[in-house]
């Protein structure tokens, strides 16, 4: 049956049912990843949204969160690489007799 004058709240719909985009959920998470220095889990980060803030995340949200906390954290991959060289170096010069070496290994992408 079609009813054309409503009379229910919406404020109290919309307060059961709050949602949040990954990228806000991990803005949220980025301070508490700079302090930890280690992502959390997305179940982790379910409860925690849950308990804090009074969201329901699916898993799938709760790793994309995740992700857009740790890169906005953490550099990329690629930056830590470039490190490695000078990391080597000061083994072998802190620690006598150390041989250190790298090697790249390039793989064909499919």
């Amino acid at each position: 049956m079609f009813v054309k004058d409503h009379t229910c709240n919406i404020d109290g719909f919309h307060a059961r049912l709050r949602q949040a985009n990954s990228w806000t959920i991990g803005e949220l998470l980025a301070p508490k990843l700079q302090v930890h220095g280690h992502s959390l889990k997305p179940k982790d980060i379910i409860v925690e949204m849950q308990v804090e803030h009074g969201l329901h995340l699916l898993y799938s949200k709760a790793w994309r969160a995740n992700d857009h906390a740790e890169a906005s954290v953490f550099d990329p991959p690629e930056e830590s690489f470039k490190l490695l060289p000078a990391y080597c170096h000061r083994l072998e010069e802190v620690n006598p007799g150390t041989i250190t070496t790298l090697k790249k290994i390039y793989y064909k992408s499919v």
